[in-house]
């Protein structure tokens, strides 16, 4: 039954990685600002199409990451899990790392500050998720994984409303 709970909490991290194909576009990582200190721009719509396409790229190679990743979980061992969820844990850094050298337009700046702070909480989730797996505390890990279960269903239905590609 672990498996296949930490199964279905990768695959929501994974945000659906089916949702959009986008052309091979390089986007660098760097942590030299963060969402939270990023100038929000006052931006008009070519420069909300141009934040979501941005992002979208970032989300897919993110997402497409986590889905390999999800590809080694069936029937492996607690440390393997663990392992795994750790994984998916240096991917959402990863993400939220390029995500931080987007400019966001004004329009967004709301959204990207709350999305920021629930990827944030996402995260910590995932390594008390692995830490919990990784000692046997299944009470802990069970509550655990509903926690990031619904914030996983907010995060996606604040993307969704949005038109954006859900993001690890």
């Amino acid at each position: 039954m672990r498996t296949m709970r930490t199964l279905a909490t990768m695959l929501l991290l994974a945000g659906g990685a089916s949702a959009c194909a986008t052309a091979p576009v390089t986007v660098s990582p760097s942590t030299a600002t963060t969402a939270a200190s990023a100038t929000a721009s006052p931006g008009g719509s070519a420069e909300l199409e141009q934040f979501r396409a941005a992002r979208d790229v970032i989300c897919k190679t993110g997402s497409d990451a986590i889905a390999a990743i999800n590809a080694t979980i069936e029937g492996a061992s607690p440390a393997d899990q663990a392992a795994a969820l750790r994984r998916v844990s240096a991917r959402i850094k990863a993400a939220q790392a390029e995500l931080d050298t987007l400019i966001i337009p004004a329009a967004l700046a709301a959204f990207v500050a709350a999305d920021t702070a629930r990827r944030t909480e996402r995260l910590r989730l995932v390594e008390e998720l692995a830490q919990a797996i990784e000692v046997g505390d299944d009470d802990t890990a069970t509550s655990v994984d509903a926690e990031l279960n619904e914030l996983n269903i907010t995060t996606e239905a604040e993307e969704d409303g949005r038109g954006l590609l859900h993001c690890p």
